[in-house]
């Protein structure tokens, strides 16, 4: 059996929550991290663009993804949020067009530079001194009505 975590399990239990109410977690687990300034020092890819830091875009592409944005057509509705670039870090978040440049510009050695950080970011993460075999965050929150139907929510 190797090291580290071997299942991890998530649970909700609340209705009417959007998909970015986590936003501030996992930007407090990038912090934690480090990953913008860690991504900056071992990674060297060839993307330029003349608006966005290839880090900010990979880090852009790190929260897209946690948050389960499947088409790169739907980040039309993410760039234009007063709230998430708070939440991110970021000072703006790419849309549609930013990313796919980005995306489609990778080289095969680029990918390997990425696979190799995502490894040296799994062994930063599995192989702390005190693993922890169970996390239980509990949430408590206060219920504001919100007029109109604006995502479920309460």
């Amino acid at each position: 059996m190797g090291k580290g975590i071997q299942k991890i399990k998530f649970t909700c239990g609340e209705k009417g929550l959007t998909f970015l109410a986590g936003f501030p977690i996992i930007y407090q687990f990038a912090k934690s991290l480090n990953l913008l300034r860690f991504y900056q020092t071992y990674l060297r890819l060839s993307h330029r663009n003349t608006y966005y830091h290839w880090s900010d875009l990979l880090l852009s592409h790190f929260y897209f993804t946690i948050a389960g944005i499947e088409r790169l057509n739907h980040l039309t509705s993410l760039k234009y949020n007063g709230l998430l670039p708070q939440l991110t870090g970021l000072p703006m978040l790419p849309g549609t067009r930013a990313m796919r440049d980005f995306l489609l510009g990778l080289t095969s050695q680029d990918l390997s530079q990425i696979q190799r950080i995502h490894d040296l970011i799994r062994q930063k993460m599995f192989l702390y001194p005190n693993v922890l075999t169970t996390a239980i965050l509990d949430f408590d929150s206060s219920v504001l009505t919100v007029y109109g139907n604006q995502e479920l929510a309460e």
